[in-house]
């Protein structure tokens, strides 16, 4: 195909996830901890943080998965005051020594959390086929436990958020940074009932119906 020769190799996506849409926003399925629990995340790529509820979250929403609990994981790290990872984001709470996050949203949503890293990989909504064919992009990656939540994040039916704006800090960047994937880029198609993201280039040219748009 002529599409397929005039993009370089070096372009072409380490891996490709699927996208699903509910209630006007795409979500992708995230896969948190050893044993991983999975969680259901909205992209958004006008902020860089991941976040979705802990347990015991008793000011949070019920949404379609169960809360992420870190006493589950034997990977799962716990950041203190001193070692806050999130920098510009997080700061210390002398109540507890956590690394605390408060983001608030234009449209009046916000979240209250604390910093957790842990093993983070994206997937499809099949845990067995999420092990074989995207494990291999897991990575330590650190987000925010929420403690609570207001506004759409409460009634949203998606459990969290995972933000992909361009940052040092962004997961994409992460990868990238470690060797994981060859290009420090990602890719989506949306269509109405969900799409693709594609991780460290764009999907392979035989998936596109047009040429490709970039953004710098």
């Amino acid at each position: 195909m002529e599409g397929e020769e005039s993009i370089p190799k070096p372009m072409i996506a380490a891996a490709t996830v699927p996208l699903h849409a509910s209630s006007g926003t795409h979500h992708v399925y995230a896969y948190i901890g050893s044993p991983p629990q999975r969680q259901t995340l909205i992209v958004d790529t006008g902020s860089r943080l991941m976040a979705f509820p802990c347990q015991p979250c008793r000011s949070c929403g019920k949404h379609v998965s169960s809360y992420y609990d870190p006493s589950f994981s034997t990977t799962d790290k716990r950041p203190t005051c001193g070692a806050c990872l999130l920098d510009g984001v997080s700061k210390c709470s002398e109540f507890n020594d956590r690394c605390v996050i408060s983001q608030k949203y234009t449209e009046g949503s916000s979240w209250n959390a604390y910093e957790v890293e842990d093993m983070v990989w994206l997937g499809s909504d099949e845990q067995e086929e999420s092990f074989e064919d995207y494990m291999k992009l897991a990575v330590p990656y650190p987000f925010g436990c929420q403690t609570s939540e207001k506004g759409l994040f409460r009634k949203q039916y998606a459990d969290g958020i995972l933000g992909l704006a361009i940052h040092e800090t962004s997961l994409v960047s992460v990868l990238h940074d470690v060797g994981s994937i060859g290009r420090n880029a990602f890719a989506m198609c949306l269509t109405r009932h969900g799409g693709t993201l594609s991780i460290g280039g764009i999907a392979h040219p035989s998936r596109l119906l047009e040429p490709m748009k970039f953004s710098p």
